[in-house]
């Protein structure tokens, strides 16, 4: 098992608590790792919805309310924090454009666990910048969890390839990107 930033191997998932989210899957992964690796690990989950009430009950029915903890929503500042402390960053997304917490996770060089939403939407068998799974699918997840918290070099490996990922995105090169689009235009 690889080192880790606590004493618990920690997941991080940030967003709004909406159905597209696809918070309920990772809670059912959560599920499903605790019965191969218990007492090893835990999710937090950050952000407010309407999703709230019913995912803190999901956790109950499956019984994993003392590994994933629903801690609200939380300023930037905290947010950062908290995801130099973790140890893992998941966003099990249904649909949606790109979420800037991917984009920070990269650049906090966290490995990342992410459905094929956005800008990974179309990615290449062969990217190696975060773990894809399918949507709404709770058992790839799971998968996925577990081979970052089992496979030090895999996760590494996909820590420092999201980082690089990330230098694409930094704000001067998207002005350049879109000066050059604009200039060609006008």
């Amino acid at each position: 098992m690889m080192s880790v930033k606590s004493e618990v191997y920690t997941f991080l998932s940030i967003g709004r608590l909406e159905r597209q989210k696809g918070c309920e899957y990772l809670i059912r992964a959560a599920a499903l790792l605790i019965g191969e690796l218990p007492g090893v690990f835990r999710v937090v989950i950050i952000g407010d919805g309407s999703q709230y009430d019913a995912l803190l009950d999901l956790a109950r029915e499956l019984r994993v309310e003392d590994v994933v903890l629903l801690v609200g929503r939380k300023d930037p500042s905290e947010v950062r924090t908290m995801l130099s402390r973790t140890d893992a960053a998941v966003f099990p997304s249904l649909y949606e454009t790109t979420p800037l917490t991917l984009l920070e996770a990269w650049a906090a060089t966290v490995p990342v666990i992410i459905t094929p939403v956005g800008i990974l939407h179309e990615v290449s068998p062969d990217f190696e910048a975060a773990y894809i799974v399918s949507p709404g699918d709770e058992r790839s997840l799971m998968q996925a969890m577990r081979r970052c918290m089992t496979d030090h070099e895999s996760s590494s490996r996909v820590a420092a390839k999201g980082y690089e990922e990330s230098k694409k995105y930094a704000w001067p090169l998207i002005a350049q990107s879109a000066e050059a689009i604009y200039g060609s235009v006008v």
